[in-house]
């Protein structure tokens, strides 16, 4: 994927970094930066996937690029990706939203940052039951 372009490395190398550009809008600044990485188990299967999410032109001074600008956009792409249930409001800004044994969280990090985190619920509890 890096060589073809698609994904690279994040900062740090902490996370896979894509530029997702969005196809409706003709404003390049509105680019989104989705740094990612995928939580495993002991048997090296995926039980996670943390993300972080940054408009690419960010800057303090920027109004319109803020993560507060960021966070609806977002929420609406999560529900065009994950189709079923609403996002819940919690506490500490936290917003949920539960489909079978998805679970997805979405909250204001910093100014800059939106993290997003989907869990297998199966994994996370170990107790589903049918």
């Amino acid at each position: 994927m890096n060589k073809k372009g698609i994904a690279t490395h994040g900062e740090n190398n902490n996370y896979v970094k894509k530029y997702l550009v969005p196809i409706d809008s003709v404003d390049k600044l509105k680019t989104i930066k989705m740094l990612f990485y995928a939580r495993f188990d002991s048997s090296d299967k995926i039980t996670a996937m943390d993300m972080k999410f940054s408009y690419s032109a960010w800057a303090p001074w920027n109004k319109d690029l803020l993560a507060d600008a960021l966070l609806p956009v977002l929420k609406d792409s999560l529900l065009k990706w994950y189709p079923g249930n609403s996002f819940m409001k919690m506490k500490d800004g936290i917003d949920v939203k539960v489909d079978g044994n998805r679970q997805i969280q979405i909250k204001k990090e910093s100014n800059r940052n939106v993290s997003v985190l989907i869990e297998n619920l199966e994994y996370k509890y170990n107790t589903l039951v049918d």
